[in-house]
């Protein structure tokens, strides 16, 4: 059913700021491929975080001690440097949340900046006990 109140020029400004009332003008291109692409980056993300969980475990040891203590590593257990919790992700996780988020809201370095520091007074875990870029390292 068509509304008959949008004008040739309004049609398309409705479609892609989805804000049209009615329900003649159906999905447009701009927010199918919107909704493709925070698809793919959500997708993206969410295996980088289970990456990052099950490489928790095994996190600063080499080939050849991942061999020797966990033979063949496919499962998230925790454990790792600093007692990780199954499914706890670390620091890499917590980084590209933050930039994650920054880019949510329209990208500036200064929300990348507040999203590191909003980490880093959570204190969080990392090889010197500081975020490397914090403790010098």
């Amino acid at each position: 059913m068509r509304c008959g109140g949008c004008r040739a020029g309004e049609h398309h400004r409705h479609q892609v700021a989805r804000k049209c009332p009615c329900w003649c003008h159906g999905p447009s291109l701009v927010a199918a491929w919107e909704e493709a692409v925070i698809d793919r980056v959500g997708g993206g993300l969410l295996g980088l975080c289970v990456g990052d969980c099950l490489g928790a475990t095994c996190e600063f040891m080499t080939a050849e001690q991942i061999a020797s203590r966990l033979g063949r590593h496919t499962e998230i257990t925790g454990g790792g440097a600093f007692g990780w919790a199954p499914g706890e992700g670390t620091d890499d996780s917590d980084m590209a949340i933050a930039v994650a988020r920054a880019y949510a809201q329209g990208y500036s370095l200064e929300a990348v900046a507040e999203g590191f520091l909003a980490w880093y007074h959570k204190r969080p875990r990392t090889s010197a006990g500081l975020p490397p870029l914090l403790s010098g390292r």
